[in-house]
């Protein structure tokens, strides 16, 4: 079933698809890292997007 995604889950991806596809990323794990630190600073500067989250977890 797929589902639109969320604006946080874009964030995700796409920072963690930016990173994977540069020439010099060998390690999963980097891309990955990138995406998980872009979406904490994607939080703080728009908390908005948090509102009712609690509730989905």
């Amino acid at each position: 079933m797929e589902t639109e995604m969320t604006v946080r889950e874009r964030v995700w991806f796409e920072a963690w698809e930016t990173v994977a596809s540069a020439v010099n990323c060998f390690e999963q794990e980097a891309a990955t890292g990138w995406a998980d630190h872009c979406l904490a600073m994607f939080d703080l500067k728009f908390p908005h997007h948090l509102e009712g989250m609690q509730d989905i977890q």
